[in-house]
């Protein structure tokens, strides 16, 4: 189990062993002004963590051995809106404020692309919308 805690206006993310409840490992999500979310990947190779909605800042950590990479595409600028990693664990979808879609590989943790959302689709009819929904039975 991953916890985000924070100490001393620091953020810390501890892994703990759900079977004792020990600490296997804390440390610091360095360089992020007030982290909003952490998420762990279902292969569970990898923590990603984000910062606020004001900037735009997203972390990856080893459970066991910490910092891997950060990713910062702009700054002065709203930042992450959603995070989401795939079912497979080989990309991290991140969806932000300035209307775009990020796609990082999670393996290298760079920047596959960018999708425009901010278009509006005017005639709907023309347009089949498939979404998957997440759990048992979808």
């Amino acid at each position: 189990m991953a916890l985000l805690e924070r100490h001393e206006l620091k953020d810390y993310i501890n892994v703990y062993h759900t079977q004792s409840w020990k600490v296997v490992n804390s440390f610091l999500v360095d360089q992020m002004y007030d982290t909003a979310g952490i998420a762990w990947s279902p292969n569970g190779a990898s923590i990603i963590a984000w910062d606020n909605c004001i900037n735009y800042k997203l972390a990856s950590f080893c459970p066991m051995r910490g910092f891997i990479s950060r990713f910062e595409p702009y700054i002065y600028a709203l930042g992450i809106k959603s995070v989401k990693y795939s079912n497979n664990s080989l990309f991290v979808g991140i969806g932000s404020y300035d209307e775009k879609l990020r796609l990082l590989n999670a393996l290298t943790w760079k920047n596959i692309g960018d999708i425009d959302c901010s278009q509006t689709l005017i005639n709907t009819e023309e347009v089949t919308v498939f979404k998957q929904e997440d759990g048992f039975g979808s």
